[in-house]
């Protein structure tokens, strides 16, 4: 393999990380305008995830690049409505310079990794490297996310969940493009699914403390809380 040239594959991934991240930012940003409910992000995303699956499912025999293709950008954007849903219950979307700079930062991690699949160490131990270059990815956001209280890291951390499976359907084995980018299309899918399961997860958490709200325990939306009521102490009547 040369060295000084990405592989057509690598730049087939490296494409599709970029176009998956950026229809899924984009995508996001466009729903913050709309301030809906931050329940219709989430279901919107999960109604296209089981349209695009049945679809998929049904037609895979035949699978060509023009189902795959729109596959990935139907299954990004939906990512991204997904993903408003969390920012809309926190009440606090990422700023577009926070996006941009996620963006330009896994982008290029994804490329020198790719430029560096020349070398014939990554090459012999792919699985190695690519394990190691996401535990050093994911502890970078970890520490950022201890150490500063910036939307930037819990966006990076988001972000590194199509990171993770686009890097993983680099080494999948296909024999020609088309191939590889039905791997990217069944990528997009878990990528989405793990999208949905995060947002699902914050919101519904939240959704918890959100009946307790008569107690005064919480508040509604996510957004300001009520102090909690000391039960041992004097209590103000309803």
């Amino acid at each position: 393999m040369n060295t000084a040239k990405i592989s057509k594959k690598c730049l087939i991934s490296f494409a599709g990380f970029a176009i998956t991240l950026l229809l899924c930012f984009a995508s996001m940003h466009i729903m913050q305008f709309f301030k809906l409910n931050y329940w219709i992000g989430v279901t919107v995303g999960i109604a296209i995830l089981i349209f695009m699956l049945i679809t998929f499912i049904i037609l895979r025999k035949n699978a060509t690049l023009s189902l795959s293709i729109p596959t990935i950008l139907i299954n990004a954007a939906a990512s991204g409505i997904a993903l408003s849903s969390m920012y809309e219950y926190l009440g606090a979307y990422p700023a577009v310079w926070q996006s941009c700079t996620v963006f330009a930062a896994l982008v290029a991690l994804f490329g020198l990794y790719c430029l560096l699949t020349g070398l014939t160490f990554f090459q012999n131990h792919y699985v190695i490297c690519e394990i190691a270059l996401v535990v050093l990815a994911a502890a970078a956001v970890i520490l950022g996310m201890i150490f500063s209280d910036l939307t930037t890291f819990s966006l990076a951390a988001i972000s590194l969940i199509p990171f993770i499976a686009i890097l993983i359907s680099l080494t999948v084995r296909s024999s020609d493009v088309k191939e590889h980018i039905k791997n990217i299309a069944c990528c997009s899918f878990a990528v989405l699914a793990l999208v949905i399961f995060v947002v699902l997860a914050v919101i519904t958490q939240g959704d918890g403390l959100d009946g307790l709200g008569d107690l005064g325990l919480a508040g509604t939306n996510g957004k300001k809380k009520k102090d909690i009521l000391n039960g041992y102490e004097y209590l103000p009547k309803n």
